[in-house]
């Protein structure tokens, strides 16, 4: 739900900062019926935050650049990949999540060479 929404939270955070969007994240945390005060006092406190921007660094050092990421026997997958095959922007057909983990998972070369999707893929 949150990564549907992901081009309005950022048109938030352009309009209004940081504290825009988090009030968006505890307008969401309440339609999702979640415990708003235990997720305000989360969110407000940073308690957090040295996990996040070590999970960010990890990403980074790994080249994950955005989301969804997935890595599949040590190879990253990038990209809204569609689960089944797919026909690219270039007309060939591209593997679709599902043929990336069964190449994976039977050892065939094609699952050593996992593609990276273009940006926009399946999107």
């Amino acid at each position: 739900m949150l990564f549907a929404k992901q081009n309005s939270f950022n048109q938030t955070l352009q309009s209004e900062g940081l504290t825009g969007v988090l009030s968006a994240f505890k307008s969401e945390a309440a339609d999702l019926g979640l415990d708003t005060a235990t997720f305000d006092d989360c969110l407000d406190s940073g308690k957090h935050i040295s996990e996040v921007q070590k999970d960010l660094q990890d990403g980074q050092t790994y080249g994950v650049g955005g989301t969804p990421a997935f890595f599949v026997n040590g190879q990253l997958v990038s990209g809204a990949i569609p689960f089944e095959d797919y026909q690219g922007a270039t007309g060939a057909m591209e593997p679709g999540f599902k043929s990336i983990i069964d190449a994976a998972l039977a050892g065939t070369e094609e699952g050593s060479a996992i593609p990276v999707a273009p940006s926009g893929a399946g999107g």
